[in-house]
């Protein structure tokens, strides 16, 4: 994976998640980012889910939205 793509993401909001840095990349060539929650959560997330919308927070959204908020 090239420089370029390993930061291309780093820096942005994507939906609750705010992407701090790439982490590593696994066998089958996909990236991975560590994200912060707005709720303070920090996750390792891949960068498809994160691109696709897949992934939008680390689930404290679920929960919110389960309470009417």
């Amino acid at each position: 994976m090239s420089q370029r793509n390993k930061e291309d993401l780093v820096g942005q909001k994507i939906g609750r998640w705010t992407v701090i840095k790439y982490d590593h990349t696994d066998k089958n060539y996909r990236s991975y980012f560590l994200c912060k929650c707005n709720c303070g959560k920090e996750k390792i997330v891949a960068r498809h889910s994160l691109v696709t919308g897949r992934s939008l927070s680390c689930g404290c959204m679920n929960k919110y939205n389960s309470n009417g908020e």
